[in-house]
């Protein structure tokens, strides 16, 4: 039946871009929580203004 392989397919395609973004967004965050702690004020200030530029 190739007609039923997209509607098998597309659930599993789904559920692996959501963990695929959602890793992504814990690893960038991480990162993120990281870096405040080490960069100054002004850096974070300026990390800040991209990250609400990107969003």
């Amino acid at each position: 039946m190739p007609q039923m392989m997209p509607l098998m397919w597309a659930p599993l395609f789904i559920l692996f871009s959501l963990t695929l973004g959602l890793s992504f967004l814990k690893i960038y965050f991480s990162s993120n929580k990281f870096l405040s702690k080490t960069e100054s004020l002004k850096d974070l200030e300026h990390s800040s203004e991209k990250i609400s530029w990107l969003w």
